[in-house]
């Protein structure tokens, strides 16, 4: 009995590990949470892992049937200048800067806006792979020119305005995309899933911003 019930416990373990510092699930569907002990007597850590490894399924879950990323806009010019050379949704945000066309060079700036909305409430960090790039949620900034200790706190289901502000990638970076990313509450980093991100809309009941 002790031999199934190491392993049952080694198992939920490593299920937890997997659900909180991996990404979603394919498809982005909600992933199970590990099993418990056949013994039904787990201890404390085995049901504090299970918990967080269910909290982070459920920020990947693609129950919210308008959660369809950001509003982004790439600019001819640095500074938000010039034509808005494209324009589509994006979420998670982690994909490629848009390319050259014929005739003209890539887009040398980019905004996005939206709202966030957590699945689980507590103390967030948002994060960018691009240094220069700004981030600002709930009033909160982050990134370029912000305090590096910056968190703001979000409640479970509110929507939160974001907005990300790349000024200039210019043509020799090697930075391919913003990848937006945050640490939540229970410790661990990774992308903001697109569960999480909605698009710009006046009907969307908006959170007080955090204090």
């Amino acid at each position: 009995m002790q031999v199934v019930d190491g392993f049952a416990r080694l198992a939920t373990t490593t299920i937890a590990a997997l659900l909180l510092l991996g990404g979603c699930t394919p498809g982005g569907q909600k992933a199970a949470a590990g099993p418990t002990s056949p013994t039904g007597g787990a201890d404390q850590a085995m049901q504090t892992e299970l918990q967080r490894a269910s909290e982070r399924a459920a920020m990947c879950s693609t129950r919210e049937a308008f959660a369809a990323g950001l509003r982004a806009e790439y600019f001819e010019r640095p500074g938000f200048e010039g034509a808005v050379r494209v324009a589509r949704l994006e979420g998670p945000l982690d994909q490629a800067w848009p390319a050259a066309e014929a005739g003209s060079a890539a887009p040398r700036s980019a905004r996005w806006l939206g709202w966030v909305k957590p699945a689980m409430a507590g103390r967030y960090v948002f994060h960018s792979a691009e240094p220069t790039a700004q981030i600002t949620v709930a009033g909160q900034r982050f990134g370029a020119g912000a305090d590096p200790a910056a968190a703001v706190d979000l409640a479970t289901g509110r929507y939160y305005p974001i907005r990300i502000e790349w000024p200039d990638r210019a043509a020799t970076s090697t930075q391919a995309d913003l990848r937006l990313s945050w640490t939540a509450p229970h410790g661990a980093r990774y992308l903001v899933p697109r569960a999480a991100l909605f698009p710009p809309s006046d009907t969307v009941a908006v959170a007080s911003p955090a204090r």
